[in-house]
């Protein structure tokens, strides 16, 4: 079983609770890098954000489900590079930078 990235998400909560609507209407999905967001925010900004994983079998229906909880459709297509809520790949390099040269 192969999966497929269904969205981005730059806070942990709002990604818990994506991944807890999709478990509750039987789709698998994987939320990564959601205990490194919990213990360090610089990391979370570095790795990209949270990003929630399902089966490929599954991927439009869960796609449509986090389109629902987001307010319906987008008119424009998701860029992968950036994240729910506009920072982009960019942003987060810049930050790792910030942090590993100044401390957190």
């Amino acid at each position: 079983m192969s999966l497929t990235e269904i969205a981005r998400f730059a806070d942990l909560a709002e990604a818990q609770i994506a991944a807890s609507r999709l478990r509750a209407e039987g789709v698998p999905v994987l939320l990564q890098n959601e205990h490194w967001g919990a213990s360090d925010y610089l990391m979370t900004i570095a790795m990209g954000g949270f990003r929630l994983w399902a089966p490929d079998s599954d991927a439009d229906e869960a796609r449509r489900l986090i389109e629902d909880l987001r307010g319906g459709p987008s008119s424009e297509t998701p860029d992968p590079g950036v994240l729910a809520h506009g920072a982009s790949a960019g942003k987060a390099g810049a930050a790792l930078l910030l942090a590993a040269t100044f401390g957190p």
